[in-house]
């Protein structure tokens, strides 16, 4: 509750001013700590990584996401193997980062699909389009599986951690919150 507030607070300070000070290196690891949740669920430009320069909002996710420092070896991969004019399947895009590195890498000759089956994830993910101007994106608003058809996606604690109820339990989270009826997909049948 009390670190809620502070965040809450801190965000009343100018975003300019917040950014620097997420860049600030030597700070102690509870302030820093403190300072990346300020970043989210903000409209802001990246700084650092290969989505330096997109604008990202992460929502209430993971703050790396807001300093463009999430995943770097994949942004690193991605930077290396995505040229102008690929096709990318994002699947599982989540609220997009990685669907917005794509977008950039590929160019408006390429193209990306991303499906996102949560609502909440899918609507985000949307938002992140729009606000870096890309039109080379279908976002496609199912899971993805061997077979098309309809079951159930298990919803996690946080929002990285769903998954089909038709996959293997050892790979099912723990616990899970709820589950919604989603559209399956198989990427097989959309490239026939």
């Amino acid at each position: 509750m009390l670190k809620k507030m502070v965040i809450e607070s801190l965000k009343i300070l100018p975003l300019s001013f917040l950014e620097r000070l997420n860049q600030i290196s030597f700070l102690p690891t509870k302030v820093s700590h403190l300072l990346r949740w300020t970043l989210v669920g903000r409209d802001i430009t990246l700084k650092r990584g290969v989505a330096k320069g997109l604008k990202f909002n992460s929502g209430d996710y993971n703050p790396d996401t807001a300093l463009g420092t999430y995943e770097l070896p994949i942004q690193e991969a991605m930077q290396k193997h995505l040229k102008s004019g690929d096709v990318f399947y994002d699947i599982g895009a989540n609220i997009g980062f990685f669907t917005t590195i794509s977008a950039s890498l590929v160019s408006q000759s390429g193209q990306v699909y991303s499906f996102e089956p949560v609502p909440e994830n899918a609507s985000a993910l949307k938002h992140n389009i729009q606000i870096n101007s890309f039109s080379n994106v279908d976002i496609v608003d199912k899971a993805v599986s061997k077979e098309s058809g309809k079951g159930e996606l298990l919803l996690g604690d946080y929002c990285g951690s769903h998954t089909l109820s038709t996959t293997d339990q050892s790979s099912r989270p723990k616990k899970y919150q709820s589950k919604i009826s989603v559209d399956i997909v198989s990427i097989d049948n959309l490239i026939d």
